[in-house]
């Protein structure tokens, strides 16, 4: 007789240890068994082994937690915008067309001040004719004497600041070349005919078609004519 028997014990082989062994139970962590299938579905090269149908464990790519935390604050609704832009509540709305004939009213103020200075004195007036053409928008904060007399103001597209004396200078250049050809003397009038007015009517065509009413000086300084009166109501 064993000494199980003496015992009156019964002889346990290791499967009967692990029945009646709960921790032993939670202790052991079953595989988790991955198939060919599975590793199309999650875009991983299948080798020989999961091919055959061999039980493969997958490849997991670990994550620390604040890496974790940073890929989530990324991709929210709430995500900061990336360095050096403003976000999109610091944007200011782009404004209205200005009214086309508040803008007819203000040049040929402009172009009749233009006139007076060039036939004022001889060499110094035409000079200043010339430059109160290329600086005008910067005399009143963004605004020629016609403006001002209308209501209208001339702010740059990216923060609505009003147009210093180099956007002026950029903005009405166009302007000035078709001035220029006006203040040489006899053949003048002869490029103003030619050149100078296929230069104003394709700036005066550009903001009658365009929906902000921006022509080719506001393209290239970045600018355009509002009316002050709905720039005060957008500030309140």
């Amino acid at each position: 007789m064993s000494e199980d028997d003496r015992d009156g014990r019964p002889d346990l082989g290791p499967s009967d240890v692990w029945d009646n062994d709960p921790s032993a139970q939670r202790r052991q962590t079953p595989m988790a068994v991955v198939t060919a299938a599975d590793f199309e579905r999650l875009g991983q090269p299948i080798d020989s082994a999961s091919a055959a149908g061999e039980p493969t464990t997958p490849a997991v790519t670990a994550m620390s937690p604040a890496a974790g935390d940073a890929a989530d604050a990324g991709t929210g609704a709430d995500a900061a915008p990336p360095a050096g832009q403003p976000e999109a509540s610091d944007r200011a709305p782009t404004p209205a067309k200005s009214d086309l004939q508040l803008r007819v009213i203000a040049r040929a103020i402009d172009v009749a001040i233009f006139a007076l200075l060039a036939e004022s004195v001889a060499f110094v007036g035409p000079l200043a004719a010339l430059v109160y053409l290329l600086l005008a928008d910067a005399l009143f904060e963004g605004a020629s004497v016609g403006k001002r007399l209308t209501r209208l103001r001339v702010v740059r597209s990216r923060d609505r600041k009003p147009a210093n004396v180099f956007d002026s200078l950029l903005r009405n250049a166009p302007l000035g070349i078709a001035g220029l050809f006006v203040l040489i003397p006899l053949v003048g009038w002869a490029l103003f005919l030619t050149l100078g007015l296929a230069i104003l009517l394709f700036e005066g065509y550009l903001v009658w078609t365009d929906g902000r009413g921006v022509r080719a000086g506001d393209i290239l300084a970045g600018t355009q004519v509002i009316e002050m009166r709905r720039q005060i109501a957008g500030e309140r």
